[in-house]
């Protein structure tokens, strides 16, 4: 149930979760067909359809219709719920293929599969993704991964006085590279 409260299309699905639902619409139309059943064995019995009142048939008619409606309600919301269920495994999986999700053995050794910490290489993946997307230049993970290193090993240092001469202009073509 905490899958379908993720992310919910409308209010119904907060009011009344799926699992839910179908309990409802499945005793519903189960108390349908036993209405219909007692009320058909009641007619039956009585031999003569003449003693039988016209709320007799009333009731059975909402019965019917109760079934009916109750059942393709079910039915909806288990095709629903195949849909969903697929939907998530072709999101996990496109997260997979993104590299935003691993799979990994739980100590049981079951294989489950989970988001990846958000880490430099993280950030520099998804940034570059976005930026072939808005066709905005960003670093790479390969680039981004060269220039770490070579931050790291030169370690600069900042001259002040250096550091208050470079326009914004020029301090962003520096950040900024193109391929």
């Amino acid at each position: 149930m905490e899958d379908e409260l993720a992310d919910p299309k409308s209010f119904v699905d907060y009011l009344l979760p799926r699992p839910i639902r179908k309990g409802l619409t499945g005793a519903g139309a189960a108390a349908c067909l036993v209405g219909t059943v007692l009320t058909v064995s009641q007619i039956t019995s009585s031999g003569s359809l003449g003693i039988l009142t016209r709320s007799d048939f009333v009731n059975l008619g909402i019965n019917i219709a109760g079934f009916a409606l109750l059942l393709a309600l079910f039915i909806a919301d288990s095709d629903g719920e195949a849909k969903r269920v697929e939907e998530r495994r072709a999101k996990k999986q496109a997260q997979i293929d993104a590299g935003y999700r691993e799979t990994v053995t739980t100590t049981t050794g079951q294989s489950i599969s989970k988001l990846k910490q958000v880490d430099d290489d993280w950030i520099i993946k998804r940034l570059d993704r976005w930026g072939k997307t808005e066709r905005m230049p960003f670093l790479g993970p390969t680039k981004g991964a060269l220039l770490r290193d070579l931050v790291r090993e030169k370690d600069p240092q900042v001259n002040t006085a250096a550091r208050r001469s470079v326009t914004r202009t020029q301090a962003h073509a520096c950040f900024v590279l193109h391929r």
